[in-house]
This record gives structure tokens, C-alpha cells and sequence, in this order.
């Protein structure tokens, strides 16, 4: 896995996997999101995680890290169909949390949508629990603010 500093992703990289990848979720992310703004974005303040094979971007997550007392933001995770199976989706977001808790953060959040039931069940079991029921963009949906505090003695 690569993880790259804010500002050191390739954002024309991340915008094409964005496009590829729009479909997997529901509602696609570019319902929501402009996806070449939310790419340059990403690449400017998030701490990207990128698993590749043979050259191809098969899985990344994205968190906008923050010391404590503030939380990191998981702001995006989507593996290949090809590869969902295959555990990288877990590996993403354990990296992901292990980042944030590491380096400082009080702890790690991120939003769902409170209709996916497996993904909710998911995260329950990587250790985060539903905070906040918010509203989604430009949908009709239901999110949830699902988030892990970190014990604050070291």
C-alpha cells in the first residue's frame, strides 16, 4: 500500500478512478459531488491510501487528518468490484484508522448511508459506532456519522 501526503497525490490520477469507480455507489458520488473538484481537493488536504497492482489502481481510501482534539475525516474507500473480495477494502480502512491514531487524532469518523445495512454492520465491526443522523446532499437519504475515539492514554 502507498500513502501519500496531502499534496502529493496526482489529482488527474484520482479524478480517473473517481469516473471509473462514480457507479459503485448509490446514489453515484458524482450525483453529489463534482468529482474533478472533489479530486483536486482531496489531493490538496487528505492523506491518500493506494493499494496498485501491475500499475493499476485496484483500491484507495482518502482521510483528511487532524490532530486532536479533533477527529480524521474518512472522506472516501472504494476497492475495484473486481477485488472486493479480497479484503482490501478492510486493509483501506484499517490503514485508514491505524493513520489517524498513530499520528494523533482523537479518534476517526466517516459518513454512510444509514440504508446500507452490510456497510453499517461493517463498520460496527472495525470498531465505530453511529453518532449522528445527517442528511445526504441532493438525495433523499439518511446518513450516519459512525466514529472510533481513540483512548487518549498512551
Amino acid at each position: 500500500m502507498n500513502i501519500y501526503q496531502p499534496g502529493e497525490y496526482n489529482e488527474n490520477k484520482l479524478f480517473l478512478f473517481l469516473q471509473e469507480t462514480d457507479d459503485y455507489f448509490v446514489p453515484a458520488m458524482s450525483v453529489r459531488v463534482n468529482l474533478r473538484d472533489w479530486a483536486v481537493k482531496m489531493c490538496k488536504y487528505a492523506v491518500i491510501f493506494e493499494y496498485e497492482l501491475d500499475g493499476e489502481i485496484i483500491g484507495l481510501g482518502a482521510t483528511y487528518f487532524n490532530n486532536a482534539p479533533a477527529y480524521s475525516f474518512g472522506t472516501y474507500v472504494c476497492v475495484k468490484k473486481e477485488y472486493q473480495k479480497e479484503m482490501y477494502g478492510v486493509e483501506l480502512i484499517q490503514k485508514m484508522i491505524d493513520f489517524a491514531r498513530e499520528n494523533g487524532s482523537k479518534g476517526f469518523k466517516c459518513e454512510i448511508r444509514k440504508s446500507n445495512k452490510p456497510l453499517v454492520k461493517f463498520y460496527k465491526l472495525m470498531g465505530l459506532e453511529a453518532v449522528e443522523e445527517i442528511s445526504v446532499p441532493n438525495t433523499t437519504e439518511t446518513g450516519l456519522i459512525m466514529q472510533i475515539t481513540f483512548n487518549e492514554e498512551k
